[in-house]
């Protein structure tokens, strides 16, 4: 067995899954801090204003940081279901059947 796998046989599964939480934690404030860290966009000076506020196209920017962020995040937030998910599993296969 390569070094790198079994050092990952030697670790218990509690700390693999406290690695994972640590991991899923780090993924989500990462994603949040990259969200919401960037002021607005800033567009500069129009020559007119239209005349009718209905005319106005509903143009949102989202900047390739904004995009990093909610995929950082959302990839977090996959690694937290599956996380979840397998805790749930893990402890109804724990009760003994009646």
């Amino acid at each position: 067995m390569p070094a790198p796998l079994a050092y990952i046989a030697s670790v218990s599964s509690r700390t693999r899954f406290r690695g994972l939480v640590v991991l899923v934690l780090a993924l989500l404030v990462t994603g949040t801090v990259l969200w919401v860290g960037q002021s607005e966009a800033q567009f500069g000076w129009f020559a007119y204003a239209p005349l009718d506020p209905g005319s106005a196209s509903a143009l949102a920017v989202v900047s390739e940081r904004r995009q990093a962020g909610l995929i950082v995040s959302l990839t977090g937030l996959l690694l937290l279901s599956g996380l979840v998910g397998f805790m749930l599993g893990r402890r109804s296969g724990l009760r003994s059947p009646r």
